[in-house]
């Protein structure tokens, strides 16, 4: 009897040795998926945070309205608090906004569930985010180009302006799609005139009516007065273009073309501009909203914008011609 004591001494010492183990184990399950859980949410607002700040940086509306809007958007996107705690400028061109457990009042601390047991009963989570904003110097856009000397004097609100106003005005301007013998205004040279047969239509890619624009590559021309044919299942259909009114869209500004004559035409695209589209006349005497040119002119009419794009895909370098992409970086 003597001896099946000690045994159960024994035992309830195993015992308790293992139910603390069990505890232990069980803390460091839920506590290191609680801890998983946090610093994701963390992460969700960050991002959300610092895109909302690159794009206001973008816009141009400054440091303090960024600030407000990534404090607003890191605590809208996340389903626990989340607390900025700082909000900085690695380079002109990027924001960094930095979140930690907690709410508006403060840091907070994230509560073990049952690691007291092992000695520790809160935690501490963190997060970061970095968004980059710059011109865009690649990425998919309307089939047509202009040329840069175009776009200045389409953008230039005074006579002698030495750069462009990036308030832009709300006056409606009128996109030429020049032929051989034509011209813009003060636009001389392969940057202010068409290729040769050439009315400014890009070769669409992916049976879409769209050209996909590599960093300031070379892009193949497309011959004629008219959009690429619907026959070659381009999508540049007359519905497709009555779509875009009131629409904003990318069209790829040229700096030098090859001087080339029919489809072995090639532009040198530099950068893009945002155009939203009053109306135009594209071919024909076929119109879509407003005629702003007679025939046989072509043309579109609208209005250029700063625009800028979340998340697109592209590389960041061209000149800035209005139109900015915002992407995540870190």
């Amino acid at each position: 009897m003597r001896r099946l004591n000690a045994e159960d001494g024994a035992t309830t010492v195993v015992v308790a040795i293992t139910l603390i183990v069990l505890f232990g184990m069980g803390a460091l399950v839920l506590d290191v998926g609680n801890l998983f859980w946090e610093r994701r949410q963390l992460q969700n607002a960050a991002d959300a945070g610092a895109l909302a700040a690159a794009q206001d940086y973008a816009w141009g509306d400054g440091a303090a309205a960024a600030e407000a809007s990534a404090r607003h958007y890191t605590s809208e996107n996340n389903t626990r608090d989340a607390f900025v705690e700082g909000i900085s400028q690695p380079t002109s061109t990027s924001v960094k906004v930095d979140t930690i457990t907690g709410d508006a009042g403060g840091v907070g601390v994230l509560r073990s569930f049952l690691a007291g047991v092992i000695g520790t009963d809160e935690y501490l989570a963190r997060a970061s985010a970095t968004a980059t904003w710059g011109a865009m110097s690649s990425g998919r856009s309307l089939p047509v180009t202009i040329s840069y000397c175009e776009w200045l004097d389409a953008v230039y609100l005074e006579p002698g302006a030495t750069a462009p106003d990036y308030s832009f005005s709300d006056e409606i301007v009128t996109l030429y799609l020049l032929d051989p013998q034509q011209s813009g205004p003060n636009c001389t040279g392969p940057a202010g005139q068409q290729t040769p047969g050439g009315w400014g239509w890009l070769d669409p890619q992916g049976g879409e009516c769209e050209a996909v624009i590599d960093e300031f590559g070379w892009v193949g021309g497309n011959t004629g007065s008219s959009p690429p044919s619907p026959a070659n299942h381009t999508g540049c259909t007359d519905a497709f273009f009555a779509g875009l009114i009131g629409e904003t869209v990318l069209v790829p500004i040229f700096v030098a073309d090859n001087e080339l004559t029919g489809n072995n035409a090639e532009f040198q695209i530099v950068g893009f501009g945002a155009f939203k589209i009053d109306g135009f006349r594209i071919g024909g005497n076929w119109t879509g909203g407003n005629v702003p040119c007679d025939n046989p002119e072509r043309c579109f009419s609208g209005t250029f914008e700063r625009y800028v794009e979340l998340g697109a895909q592209g590389e960041f370098g061209g000149i800035d011609l209005g139109a900015t992409s915002v992407i995540l970086t870190e």
